[in-house]
């Protein structure tokens, strides 16, 4: 299951964070997810598949579309809480964002996701 549960958060940041076709997104928000998980920002929750869509739909929207999210580090775990550290670049130009995604998983999905952006 370490397996599993380490490739859930790296296939956040890639399928669904850097994913711009929402139905694309959808359907793996669904896969990845518990029924009723939370996406926790420093400023606000969203709560179920169709809020979180909407919340990266909303993200996708703020950064220029060749940016994308890519993990900076290994993940790592402690039991049922697990951390990736990412990156946010373009091709040819510095990192614009970085930051860290902490889960909190029920067996092999994520049941909360807490978004930690680094001061610029």
């Amino acid at each position: 299951m370490e397996e599993a549960q380490s490739s859930v958060l790296a296939r956040n940041l890639l399928e669904v964070f850097n994913e711009r076709d929402e139905a694309k997104r959808f359907q793996v928000i669904q896969e990845l997810y518990t029924t009723h998980a939370i996406f926790f920002e420093a400023d606000g929750s969203f709560t179920g598949a169709e809020a979180i869509n909407k919340r990266v739909t909303e993200v996708l929207k703020t950064i220029p579309i060749e940016a994308i999210f890519r993990p900076s580090s290994s993940m790592s775990k402690n039991h049922n809480v697990a951390r990736l550290p990412w990156t946010l670049i373009t091709k040819h130009g510095p990192v614009m964002a970085s930051g860290m995604d902490v889960a909190l998983l029920e067996g092999d999905r994520i049941a909360a996701l807490y978004l930690f952006i680094d001061a610029q």
